[in-house]
C-alpha cells in the first residue's frame, strides 16, 4: 500500500465505509496521515449509539451508564479521530451525566479540547439527557439544531432544559427546529436571544409574547414555520413589530385564528414574499360571519399596504376576505385558496376582477372543501372565467378552478374554446367538478389534451350526470386515455 502513489492511496481509501476508515487511520502514521488530512469528508452523518460503538465496542452499549467504563487508548484514539470528522450527529440514545465525564475526559486530549470541531448539525431528538451533554458541544460551531419535546411533560421540561443550555453557548445557530416542546400545564417554552438565526420551526403551543421575543431578538429571521396552537390570550395593546429580513411565513397548520390575525396586525414585514396561512374557525351553526371577520378582512388589508413584495399567497379559510382584498396584492404569482365558507362561492365577474387585478399569476388554485355548495342551484364559475386567465394573466402555468355548467350536455365545446389560447403555455390543469354525460367524458378529455398540448399535469373529477352508469366507468375511461395518449402511462397527478 505504502508504495502506490498518493493519488492511488486517497482514491482506494475514499472508497472505505467512515468506520473502517477510521480503524485504518490507526495502523500507522503514513495511513493516519492519509485518512485524516487528504481524504474529502465532505459530510459525515453518525448516530450518538455508532459513535459510542467505536469507543466501547458493539456489545456493551447496555452498560455505559455505568461510572467505571474506562475504554483504551487505542478506542479512545480512534473515537476522537472519527468525532473530529463529524459534521451531523443524532442524539439517538439517553446520555447520563456519568457517561458523559467519560467523553469529557477524552475530550481533553483532543486539540484544542474541541470534541467535534466540524460538527454543524446536532438531532437532539426526544429523548432525556443530563445536564452536562450539552458541555461535550462547547467549542462547535454548530449552525442547526433539531429537537423534540416528546410526549411526557417531564420529557419536554428536560428538551427544554438542554436547548436553553445549549443555545447559551451556540449564539451562532442559524436554524431552530423544535417539536413539541410544551403542553397545557407544563409551562410555556423558553426563546433565546440568537442574533445569527435565519429559519425557526416550531411546533406546540406559542404566545403573542414569543412571537414579540422571536421578531426582536433575531433581526436576521428569513423564515418562521409555526404548528400547534396559541398559548395564553392576545395582549390588550397592539405592539409594534418590524422583520425587516422576513420572507417566508407558513401558519398553516396553526389552529388560533385570534393569534394569527395578532400577527398580521402587529408586525411589519416589508419584504415578505411567501405566506401560508390558516384562516378558519368552528363552524357556527346559524351559518353566520365569525365576530372575527371584519378584523382578519382589515388585517389583510394592513398586509396589503406593508408587503407589496408578496409573490405567493396559500390560504385555507372559513372567512370571505373579498375579490379587492386579494386583489391588492399586485406581486402575486401564486395564489392557492381552499375556501370553506359556505354560500360565498366566487362568479364570473369576481373571477374576471382578480385576473385583472393580478396579471402576474403563474399559479391559481381555487378549491371548494364542500362541493355541494358548488353544484347545488346555478352556475358560479362557469368556462368563461377560463378566458380571463387566459386574456388577463398571459404567464400562467397552472390553472385549478371549480368550473360548473347548467347543461352537461352543453359544456365541453366551451372549456375546449376557452382553453385555445393556453395552447402554448398551460403545463397543469384542475377541473372540479365536472358534471358530464358517460359518453362525453372520454371525448372531453381527449381533446382537451389535443388542445394543450404542453400539459403535463391533468386532474378531472368527473361526476357523472347518467343514473345508470357506474363509478366503473371511470376506470375505464381513464385506463382508455393512458393507453390511447401515454403508452399506458398515468400522467402526473
Amino acid at each position: 500500500m505504502n508504495s502506490l502513489p498518493p493519488e492511488i492511496q486517497i482514491a482506494v481509501f475514499e472508497r472505505l465505509y467512515k468506520k473502517d476508515l477510521v480503524s485504518s487511520a490507526l495502523v500507522c502514521r503514513a495511513w493516519r496521515q492519509v485518512a485524516w488530512d487528504h481524504v474529502r469528508w465532505q459530510s459525515c452523518t453518525i448516530r450518538l449509539t455508532g459513535l459510542l460503538q467505536v469507543l466501547f465496542g458493539e456489545n456493551s452499549l447496555e452498560s455505559l451508564d455505568e461510572s467505571d467504563i474506562k475504554p483504551s487508548t487505542s478506542d479512545s484514539h480512534r473515537f476522537l479521530g472519527l468525532a473530529a470528522k463529524v459534521t451531523s450527529i443524532r442524539m439517538d440514545k439517553s446520555l447520563a451525566n456519568s457517561l458523559a465525564r467519560v467523553l469529557l475526559e477524552i475530550t481533553s486530549s483532543a486539540p484544542a479540547k474541541i470534541l467535534f470541531p466540524a460538527l454543524s448539525t446536532l438531532d437532539c431528538g426526544g429523548r432525556p439527557q443530563d445536564d452536562l451533554v450539552y458541555t461535550l458541544f462547547t467549542g462547535s460551531s454548530i449552525k442547526r439544531i433539531f429537537i423534540s419535546g416528546g410526549e411526557s411533560g417531564e420529557t419536554a421540561s428536560d428538551s427544554r432544559r438542554l436547548l436553553s443550555s445549549l443555545l447559551a453557548t451556540q449564539s451562532q445557530v442559524q436554524f431552530v427546529a423544535a417539536d413539541e416542546m410544551t403542553s397545557p400545564g407544563h409551562g410555556s417554552p423558553e426563546f433565546w436571544r440568537l442574533p445569527e438565526l435565519v429559519s425557526f420551526e416550531y411546533k406546540g403551543h406559542f404566545s403573542p409574547d414569543n412571537w414579540a421575543e422571536t421578531i426582536q431578538n433575531c433581526p436576521k429571521l428569513d423564515s418562521v414555520t409555526l404548528e400547534g396552537t396559541a398559548l395564553g390570550s392576545n395582549p390588550p395593546n397592539l405592539p409594534s413589530l418590524s422583520a425587516p429580513t422576513l420572507r417566508r411565513l407558513n401558519m398553516e397548520a396553526f389552529k388560533s385564528l385570534e393569534l394569527t390575525i395578532w400577527v398580521l396586525e402587529s408586525t411589519n414585514m416589508p419584504r415578505l414574499t411567501t405566506l401560508d396561512l390558516e384562516l378558519r374557525h368552528r363552524m357556527r351553526q346559524d351559518a353566520s360571519e365569525h365576530p372575527g371577520a371584519p378584523r382578519a378582512r382589515s388585517a389583510f388589508g394592513l398586509l396589503a399596504e406593508r408587503s407589496q413584495s408578496l409573490e405567493s399567497l396559500t390560504l385555507d379559510t372559513s372567512i370571505r376576505l373579498g375579490v379587492e382584498i386579494l386583489g391588492a396584492f399586485r406581486s402575486l404569482r401564486k395564489l392557492e385558496i381552499v375556501d370553506r365558507t359556505p354560500g360565498c362561492q366566487l362568479d364570473d365577474g369576481d373571477v374576471e376582477s382578480l385576473c385583472r387585478s393580478l396579471p402576474s399569476l403563474r399559479r391559481f388554485h381555487l378549491e371548494y372543501n364542500v362541493f355541494r355548495y358548488v353544484c347545488e342551484g346555478d352556475a358560479k364559475i362557469t368556462p368563461r372565467s377560463l378566458g380571463y386567465f387566459a386574456r388577463h394573466c398571459s404567464d400562467l402555468k397552472y390553472l385549478g378552478l371549480p368550473v360548473t355548467a347548467t347543461d352537461p350536455g352543453d359544456f365541453v365545446g366551451p372549456i375546449l374554446a376557452e382553453l385555445v389560447p393556453f395552447r402554448g403555455t398551460l403545463e397543469h390543469l384542475v377541473l372540479t367538478p365536472i358534471t358530464l354525460l358517460a359518453n362525453r367524458a372520454k371525448d372531453f378529455a381527449s381533446f382537451l389534451l389535443i388542445q394543450c398540448p404542453k400539459l403535463t399535469g391533468l386532474d378531472i373529477y368527473l361526476d357523472i350526470a347518467d343514473s345508470w352508469n357506474s363509478v366503473c366507468s371511470l376506470d375505464v375511461i381513464e385506463q382508455e386515455m393512458r393507453d390511447t395518449y401515454f403508452n399506458g402511462q398515468q400522467r402526473s397527478r
